[in-house]
């Protein structure tokens, strides 16, 4: 932690300040500006000990901005944190690389952090790395499946229905089919579908980078 337990936070940026040798109008600068970026404006002069975790983090990566870093490395920054504070922590972090052109990297397991805040993504199993790319080239160079889900009324054709299931592993509960196809087998599915029933709604989905990540795993394992 850059911040003393027993005392505001203001007064551990002060430390900060001397050791970074800022001057006092980039400080006063530097602390409104980051204050009022990560919602801090009234906590800033509050003990730590007594802010909340989510706080208590906000306030974390206020001091781990303030002498405006080139690198900064990052451990599992939204672990912990509950949906809207994360949220805030990951809209920080997205300004201020655009901002300020500072190079993040960060370590997590959360694959929301990934998809939402990184170009780049390096993929680490058991020491080895099995990925080192754009974030989005990994998605397009796993994306085998799409997820699908179907309302359906009644029956078109019970000969195409028998079709459809024997073609594609698909399951019916009620009037909601659900399934996983190839990417190459969408046009057919629909058509097969359309064939099949009367059609209320239809959801085809990419899988989750989680997902696919799990997929890459065991690509590698396969190998």
């Amino acid at each position: 932690s850059n911040l003393l337990f027993d005392v505001p936070v203001r007064e551990s940026l002060l430390l900060l300040k001397e050791i970074y040798e800022m001057n006092n109008k980039e400080f006063e600068e530097r602390v409104e500006k980051l204050s009022r970026m990560l919602g801090m404006e009234k906590l800033i002069d509050t003990p730590v000990r007594k802010l909340s975790f989510g706080q208590r983090m906000r306030a974390e990566i206020l001091a781990v901005f303030l002498h405006k870093p080139k690198l900064v490395l990052l451990d599992e920054p939204t672990i912990g944190l509950d949906v809207v504070v994360a949220e805030e922590v990951r809209r920080f972090l997205k300004k201020i690389n655009k901002e300020e052109k500072v190079t993040i990297i960060l370590t997590t397991h959360n694959i929301h952090d990934v998809e939402k805040l990184c170009e780049r993504t390096i993929v680490i199993k058991e020491g080895k790395i099995v990925w080192d790319g754009e974030t989005k080239k990994l998605r397009k160079k796993l994306s085998y499946y799409k997820d699908v889900e179907a309302e359906v009324r009644e029956v078109k054709s019970k000969d195409e229905e028998k079709k459809l299931f024997k073609k594609f592993k698909l399951e019916k509960k009620g009037n909601l089919i659900r399934g996983r196809i190839k990417q190459e087998e969408q046009v057919d599915f629909v058509l097969a579908l359309l064939k099949s029933y009367w059609i209320v709604s239809l959801n085809l989905r990419d899988q989750s980078l989680e997902e696919l990540i799990a997929l890459l795993y065991m690509e590698e394992k396969n190998e």
